[in-house]
């Protein structure tokens, strides 16, 4: 344990500092800020000796449970409220999802890389390209590479959206419909909902967690879909072992968490803590993941992931525009 200190320390110190600099300037959001300080760290030579047992450790272990935590910050309430809106929400996700699996490749993205994008843009930006990472056993760049691109587009789209919603009539629904439905961090998503008033904030805030509610389901299909094969003889072959061996023991304790906090009464505060706790750990994680990507395969996943991502990226807003009108809801 003793040679995994110093790269679990290092990357509580850039999870931190990504933090502080994230709340000073406004840009990217802590996530972003997380991998680019890991990254940049990661560059010095001569501490990646030192820091490699221990970022590696943190990736791999912490990332895990941080993803498992999140389970305490899903809300069911509201949801039933957004009746025919639930609806559209989940036949979009899982369109995205769908479109990402059999078009990003095409554009040159592995089958990884193109479940990670359609992950994030589809749900909840970096929380679930980390969570579906941990299901998948993606390499680092990739990861990496998706939830800069996933962001990127979330903060642009932070800016954009509220301002075009400004110049257009709409009601709260319909303008949640933008944000919420839209907009992959949960953050951005409730800033830009409340930019536009109280009740397009609540109901945009509902939008997202309604999204974010998907996200079980995702890790449960990415968990079977990339399940690990098993060499027999001299041939690979695709291990078909029971739901419990197939579903990762982190996965088990996320839906538990989010049973149990939908029915026992939990006080704010303590709820408050947990949640804060579970995201400076996903932060940390995220770190972890910025130390262990090496710049040369970086640059060859940026290639495969940015583009892939852009395109998604205005399906998604086709598809928002599509099913609202359909639905009544723009």
């Amino acid at each position: 344990m003793k040679e995994r200190i110093a790269g679990i320390a290092v990357s509580v110190l850039l999870a931190y500092l990504a933090s502080v600099i994230s709340s000073a300037t406004g840009l990217l959001g802590t996530a972003s800020w997380a991998i680019l300080l890991g990254l940049f760290a990661g560059i010095i030579g001569p501490i990646r000796p030192i820091i490699e047992s221990g970022s590696k450790w943190t990736e791999k272990h912490v990332l895990k449970w941080a993803v498992a935590l999140l389970g305490t910050q899903i809300s069911l309430n509201g949801v039933p409220d957004l009746g025919v809106a639930f609806l559209a929400i989940v036949i979009i996700t899982s369109l995205i999802m769908l479109i990402g699996r059999w078009l990003l490749p095409f554009m040159g993205s592995s089958l990884k890389q193109a479940w990670l994008i359609a992950a994030g843009e589809a749900v909840c930006g970096s929380a679930a390209i980390a969570s579906v990472s941990a299901s998948v056993k993606a390499r680092s760049e990739d990861s990496g590479a998706a939830i800069l691109a996933v962001n990127a587009f979330s903060t642009i789209g932070l800016f954009f959206i509220p301002a075009i919603l400004q110049l257009i009539t709409f009601e709260p629904l319909g303008e949640a419909w933008w944000t919420g439905g839209y907009l992959q961090s949960a953050g951005h998503a409730i800033a830009a909902g409340f930019a536009l008033g109280e009740n397009s904030g609540e109901l945009a805030t509902t939008l997202k967690m309604a999204r974010v509610l998907l996200l079980l389901p995702i890790m449960i299909m990415s968990s079977i879909v990339f399940g690990e094969s098993k060499k027999t003889d001299n041939s690979s072959v695709k291990a078909k072992p029971g739901l419990f061996k197939v579903l990762p023991p982190f996965l088990w304790v996320f839906a538990f968490l989010l049973t149990l906090f939908q029915f026992y009464p939990i006080p704010q505060e303590i709820l408050g803590h947990i949640k804060a706790g579970n995201i400076f750990l996903l932060y940390t994680a995220l770190a972890a993941i910025g130390l262990n990507i090496r710049i040369s395969s970086l640059g060859k996943s940026a290639k495969t992931v940015f583009i892939p991502a852009l395109l998604l990226t205005f399906i998604h807003l086709l598809l928002l525009a599509i099913f609202g009108v359909f639905m009544g809801i723009l």
